[in-house]
């Protein structure tokens, strides 16, 4: 369907500073970016949606659509872990500070902690979805395919942290996107 259009590419994070690229031995679509199918999309501009990097399905089945997104989110996630466990452990002096503020400030706080990331999460699923609906529309296919989200992590990121974010994206987003799956890039 869409490789009559674009050709699959090999699934890749972005260079890190010192210019290294962790690459998957799996290809998919890319959608993001110049060389994507965005672009062929005509989309009024290319910061109208927040989209994912790559759009892949299995074989001839369309009506499994994975959107992928690759991310290095080590420094965040561990810094909304951190917070969080500061806000758990009962003798802290930050949590006794924040409750001497409001009452209910601890909960809000917590919920403020993933927002960034749970934020970008939502408005990617949401861009990439109307992106592939657009392909759908165009192609004159009439089809309603099943969507699922997978976060692409670099390979050293700590397993620990990776798990805690798979948990808390999960049970912050699964209403909307279904099972989220949190992989690091050689578990792709």
């Amino acid at each position: 369907m869409i490789d009559s259009v674009i050709n699959e590419e090999y699934i890749e994070h972005s260079a890190d500073k010192n210019g290294y690229i962790e690459k998957s031995n799996r290809k998919a679509f890319l959608l993001d970016g110049d060389k994507g199918i965005f672009p062929l999309l005509k989309f009024q501009s290319k910061g109208c949606l927040k989209i994912v990097d790559y759009i892949r399905y299995k074989s001839n089945d369309t009506s499994h659509i994975y959107l992928i997104e690759l991310t290095d989110l080590k420094n965040d996630i561990k810094d909304c872990i951190e917070c969080e466990a500061l806000l758990r452990d009962t003798s802290t002096d930050v949590r006794n500070f924040v409750k001497s503020l409001d009452h209910d400030g601890l909960k809000r706080t917590q919920k403020k902690l993933w927002l960034e990331t749970t934020e970008e999460v939502k408005g990617k699923w949401m861009g990439s979805i109307a992106c592939y609906e657009r392909i759908l529309r165009i192609r004159n296919e009439n089809i309603y395919p099943k969507y699922h989200l997978v976060i692409v992590l670099k390979n050293d990121t700590d397993p620990k942290e990776l798990d805690l974010f798979k948990t808390e994206l999960n049970n912050k987003l699964s209403g909307m996107t279904g099972r989220i799956e949190v992989l690091t890039t050689g578990e792709l």
